[in-house]
């Protein structure tokens, strides 16, 4: 184990050592040749250097004249996306008008015949209209018949009923 003196020796030592070798670091002809030979590099040298190390390298009016080129092509794609805007919008609107045509003319109508048998409800009557699309929503259907107050009128009997007919009408011509 090293002393107190002994521990004080070895520090100084290291402190004296790296002294010697910064001055030597510092004031050595060595570093200003390399920094010297390293600002005499030649503008062939610098571009050859760049171009192995795969960069690409322009002028002012090569770079000036490429920008100019991308600012044309941008200003080109912006003509073209607006064109395509206006061709979408027109399509978009030959197609609303073909479905406004059409459809005044192409309404289906959906018409079933219906046997009322003893036993039967308004539910199971509602399931029968709505598989055979006479009416959208059987909740709304054994809606209206309950706040109608109608369960206990249903008759019995034949009818024949389209989708054309209110819910009021077929619980009408069920009850009447």
């Amino acid at each position: 184990m090293l002393t107190k003196t002994g521990l004080r020796g070895t520090a100084a030592g290291v402190f004296i050592a790296t002294t010697v070798f910064a001055g030597f670091l510092y004031t050595s002809d060595d570093q200003e040749l390399a920094a010297q030979s390293s600002s005499n590099v030649s503008e062939e040298d610098a571009i050859e250097t760049l171009e192995t190390a795969q960069y690409i390298i322009l002028t002012e009016n090569q770079y000036s004249e490429m920008e100019s080129h991308q600012n044309s092509l941008q200003s080109k794609i912006e003509e073209l996306e607006q064109f395509q805007d206006a061709y979408e919008e027109q399509d978009r609107s030959e197609e609303e008008d073909r479905d406004e045509e059409t459809s005044g003319d192409d309404t289906i109508v959906y018409q079933t015949s219906l046997v009322v048998q003893s036993g039967m409800t308004f539910g199971d009557i509602a399931s029968l209209l709505e598989r055979s699309q006479v009416i959208n929503n059987r909740d709304t259907f054994n809606d209206y018949v309950s706040d109608n107050n109608v369960e206990m009128d249903l008759r019995q009997g034949e009818f024949i009923f389209d989708s054309t007919m209110s819910i009021e009408d077929i619980v009408s011509e069920l009850t009447s």
